[in-house]
């Protein structure tokens, strides 16, 4: 069965070889999946993200959107990585307003994941501090409730916006 897969795959059929892998075992299913996954990642396919998700390969998925500077789902899939990781943890998207919320606090979250959505914040923030938008970059650490490094660019926010005196007033008086 094995090498039937490899020759399905050969010709291109990965779907066929997919479903007969668990004939041979879940291990081999699992090998392929991943190596399909990144089959359709190095083909740009975003389709490539439930395969990773399913063998359980988050930092490939979000690497793949990192590439793509699809932040929003890359923080999607290192959260769905956290609350699959720990079964106390409840997670709720609300896609329309972009909020995240969780019943576990930021300081709770297991270390891996925790790195992840950090890497994510960061770049997130970084970004809309170099677009003049603080307020923005604050709420990427609001959004996971980071609520420390929330505080640490309000500071800063705070005592930048104070060097600049001669803007001239956006209302008139």
């Amino acid at each position: 069965m094995t090498q039937c897969c490899s020759l399905l795959i050969d010709i291109g059929d990965w779907t066929t070889a997919l479903a007969l892998a668990p004939s041979v075992s879940l291990e081999y299913w699992q090998e392929l999946t991943a190596k399909y996954a990144e089959h359709l990642s190095i083909a740009s396919r975003e389709d490539c993200i439930p395969y990773y998700v399913a063998v359980k390969k988050y930092d490939e998925a979000v690497d793949f959107y990192l590439k793509r500077k699809d932040h929003y789902n890359a923080l999607v899939v290192a959260k769905s990585s956290e609350s699959s990781s720990s079964s106390s943890s409840s997670l709720s998207i609300n896609q329309k307003n972009n909020h995240f919320n969780t019943t576990d606090s930021y300081d709770t979250i297991n270390t891996k994941s925790k790195i992840i959505m950090d890497n994510i914040i960061n770049h997130s923030a970084k970004k809309y501090l170099e677009e003049n938008l603080p307020l923005t970059a604050a709420a990427q650490y609001l959004r996971v409730g980071n609520n420390k490094s929330y505080t640490n660019t309000n500071t800063n926010t705070n005592t930048n916006t104070n060097t600049n005196t001669n803007r001239e007033c956006p209302i008139s008086c």
